[in-house]
C-alpha cells in the first residue's frame, strides 16, 4: 500500500508528518521571503551638476567595511587642483566628509580594517609626477587622519592596487601599461619585486592582496608568449602559476583573492571572448562562463572575503553578481526584482564587496547624467528554505 503522506511512528500508529513539516516550512519561507525583499540601493552623494562645468563634481566608490554597514567613496572636482574629498556613508550618519586629500590618484585603493574601526588610504605629494607617498589612517571614532608609514619616493609610472587590512603592506605595479612589474612593499623590506625568482619574464602585474598580506594574485607574461598566466604568490613559496583549464592561446589573469587566500577569481580572454573563473586548491580552476554573451572585455572582477560571491564590472555593460546558487545575475536586475526603482540608473562598475558578499559599493551613471558612488545590499536568496527542508523530505518519500 502506498501512503500519500510522509509518516512517522507515533502513539496512535503512523502519523502523517508532511502537514506538520509544512507548518514549520511556511513560517520559515515567509521569513526568508521577507528577507529577500530587504534589498536596498543608496546613492552615496558627492555628485552635482551645474550649467557651469567648473561647479560640477562626481564621486566614485572605494571601499566597504567587512560587515557591509559603511561605505567609503571619493568626491572629485573638474580641476585637478580641487584634490580628492574622501567621505564615508552609512545608514545612520549618511554623508560624512573626511577632509581634503590633495593629489590622491583616483584609482588608489582604500581599505577598511578587519574590525571596521579604521580606513586606510594613500596620499602623495603630487600626481602624474614622481613624488613621496604615505599610507594614512582615518580613525572612525576619533574622526582624525594620521600617518601610518612613509612609503617613500615613487616614480610617476606607478599604480597601487591593494594594501593589507592594517595598512602595513602595499601592493603596487610600476612601469608603462601593460608592461608593469609587480612589487610588494613593507616598512621593514621596502619594495620587493615579486617575480624576481622567475626567469624569462617580460612583465608581471599584481591585482589583489589578502587582509594579512600573505597571498598576492595577478598575472605574469613570459618572453615570446604574449599570453598572460595567472599567478599565486606567498612569502613561503614565492610565485607559482595556477594550472589553467584554458588553451595556450588564452590570456589568463587572477584579479582577486578571498580574505584567507583560499579562493581566487579572474578572467580568461581569447579573440574578444571573456570567461570568468574561480579557483581553490581543492577544485583547481573552474570556468564559470561569461555573464554576458556580448562581453569582450571587463573592468573589475572582485570576490567577497569569504569567497562565496563574485562581482563583475564590464565595459559599457551593467555590473553582475555571481553566487553558486544563482549564477550570474545583473545587480540592477536583482534590485529591480526586489522592488527598487532602478529605471534611471546604469550600474556599470563595482568597486568593493563586503566579507559576506551581501553589500556592494560601486559607481554608476546617476539620472542627472553624472557619475555617482552607490551602495547596494543584496540579502541571501529565499530559496534557501526549500534547499534546507523541502528537498531532503522529498528524497525520503516512499515508493509504491
Amino acid at each position: 500500500m502506498c501512503t500519500p503522506f510522509l509518516s512517522a511512528p507515533g502513539k496512535w500508529g503512523r502519523v502523517p508528518v508532511l502537514p506538520l513539516v509544512l507548518g514549520s516550512v511556511v513560517p520559515l519561507c515567509a521569513a526568508a521571503s521577507s528577507l529577500a525583499q530587504q534589498v536596498s540601493f543608496n546613492p552615496l552623494g558627492g555628485a552635482s551638476i551645474s550649467s557651469w562645468s567648473h561647479h560640477s563634481s562626481w564621486s566614485i566608490g572605494a571601499a566597504v567595511s567587512p560587515d557591509g554597514t559603511t561605505a567609503a567613496a571619493k568626491q572629485h572636482g573638474v580641476y585637478s587642483g580641487d584634490g580628492v574629498h574622501p567621505f564615508l556613508w552609512d545608514s545612520q550618519n549618511l554623508y560624512q566628509p573626511l577632509g581634503l586629500m590633495p593629489d590622491q590618484q583616483e584609482g588608489h585603493p582604500m581599505r577598511f580594517s578587519s574590525d571596521g574601526s579604521a580606513l586606510y588610504a594613500l596620499q602623495q605629494d603630487s600626481v602624474n609626477t614622481s613624488s613621496n607617498v604615505k599610507i594614512t589612517r582615518w580613525d572612525l571614532s576619533a574622526g582624525t587622519w594620521s600617518t601610518v608609514s612613509d612609503v617613500g619616493y615613487m616614480r610617476a609610472d606607478w599604480e597601487a592596487t591593494g594594501m593589507t587590512a592594517d595598512g602595513s603592506a602595499l601592493l603596487f605595479n610600476q612601469g608603462t601599461a601593460p608592461e608593469f612589474d609587480a612589487y610588494f612593499w613593507t616598512p621593514a623590506d621596502g619594495p620587493q619585486r615579486i617575480d624576481s625568482a622567475l626567469t624569462n619574464v617580460d612583465y608581471s602585474r599584481g591585482y589583489d592582496i589578502t587582509s594579512d598580506g600573505s597571498v598576492i594574485v595577478g598575472s605574469v607574461t613570459f618572453h615570446g608568449s604574449g599570453m598572460s598566466n595567472a599567478f599565486y604568490w606567498t612569502r613561503a613559496t614565492g610565485m607559482r602559476l595556477l594550472d589553467s583549464v584554458y588553451g595556450s592561446d588564452w590570456s589568463v589573469i587572477a584579479t582577486a583573492v578571498s580574505a584567507d587566500g583560499s579562493v581566487v577569481v579572474g578572467a580568461a580572454r581569447k579573440s574578444g571572448v571573456v570567461d570568468v573563473f574561480r579557483w581553490t586548491e581543492g577544485t583547481g580552476m573552474v570556468s564559470l562562463g561569461s555573464p554576458s554573451a556580448t562581453l569582450t572585455s571587463y573592468k573589475k572582477l572582485l570576490v567577497s572575503g569569504d569567497g562565496s560571491t563574485i562581482a563583475v564590472s564590464l565595459d559599457w555593460h551593467p555590473a553582475f553578481f555571481w553566487t553558486q546558487h544563482s549564477g550570474f545575475r545583473g545587480i540592477k536586475d536583482i534590485l529591480s526584482d526586489g522592488g527598487v526603482d532602478m529605471s534611471t540608473w546604469l550600474l556599470d562598475e563595482v568597486d568593493a564587496i563586503s566579507y559576506d558578499g551581501l553589500s556592494i559599493v560601486g559607481t554608476g551613471w546617476m539620472p542627472e547624467g553624472n557619475r555617482e558612488a552607490w551602495m547596494a545590499t543584496i540579502p541571501e536568496p529565499a530559496t534557501l528554505c526549500l534547499l534546507a527542508l523541502g528537498l531532503p523530505l522529498l528524497k525520503r518519500r516512499r515508493k509504491c
